[in-house]
């Protein structure tokens, strides 16, 4: 259930904690630290570190991209962190977002 109703890009920067899971077997379980950057002429920042632990052992990722929510979509706080995502602002301290890509990950952030 979604708290509030100021989900865009402007009212989400801060430091999360996230952690992840891959709706599939034999992945890898995630857990990091991401900064969603204030945006700046229009462009928003996300940059932080993944911790994976899975069949292949222990890495260490980094974190990288840009990030918007918009109050005009539908539903309200959908959006988008990094490439290949499609994500949803629960309010402006969690999120949840699921990266599109060949690895198909879960991942909930919370300030």
């Amino acid at each position: 259930m979604q708290i509030g109703s100021n989900f865009q890009t402007s009212s989400i920067p801060g430091s999360f904690f996230l952690g992840g899971d891959a709706p599939t077997t034999g992945v890898s379980y995630n857990s990091g630290t991401a900064n969603f950057n204030k945006p700046a002429n229009g462009t928003s920042s996300v940059n932080g570190k993944s911790y994976d632990s899975g069949p292949n052992g222990l890495k260490t990722e980094n974190i990288s991209g840009g990030y918007s929510f918009s109050v005009a979509s539908s539903p309200v706080g959908k959006g988008t962190v990094g490439p290949n995502s499609i994500a949803y602002a629960i309010s402006v301290t969690k999120l949840v977002f699921m990266s599109t890509g060949a690895d198909p990950e879960i991942f909930v952030g919370q300030k």
